[in-house]
């Protein structure tokens, strides 16, 4: 396959979408870098979920009904999760074959990126589900206590 760089560096739109999709999927290997630490994977933490900002429940001293009920919760989102995060690897493969195509259309690299933004808009509510889920859980300390680890995390 032979590039034709002066169509690239021409064409303003394209530019733009490349640099879009090279931005997401920087972003997107760095959002799905699971943490190695095999003691902080199960679904209690949340890793599960490999977002962005995880939050350590170990601080919060939950009892054993309130650890049952995130853990049943996340264990009803994971299989959702798991579908979420297939499709999106598949459509962001999708989207990079399309790139450089010759027979994909503008508008189909446009309407399979918009798809891409819909896949990770979907991921993004299940992980904002949880967390609200988790918060529910949280007695008026807990959520105190979580509220101060989570600030010092970002300094």
């Amino acid at each position: 396959m032979h590039l034709n760089f002066k169509v690239f560096s021409k064409n303003k739109r394209f530019r733009q979408l490349f640099i879009m999709i090279w931005a997401l999927n920087s972003l997107a290997n760095f959002t799905f870098a699971a943490k190695s630490n095999s003691a902080n994977n199960d679904v209690l933490s949340g890793h599960y979920l490999l977002s962005r900002m995880q939050i350590d429940l170990s601080k919060l001293n939950l009892s054993a009904e309130q650890k049952a009920t995130i853990v049943k919760s996340r264990e009803m989102n994971l299989p959702q999760m798991l579908i979420l995060k297939k499709n999106y690897k598949l459509q962001k493969a999708k989207i990079k074959h399309d790139m450089f195509s010759v027979t994909a259309t503008n508008e189909n690299i446009k309407s399979d990126f918009n798809d891409l933004i819909n896949i990770k808009n979907q991921m993004d509510n299940l992980i904002l589900l949880d967390f609200l889920n988790v918060r529910q859980v949280l007695n008026q300390l807990q959520k105190q206590a979580l509220a101060k680890n989570m600030n010092s995390n970002q300094d």
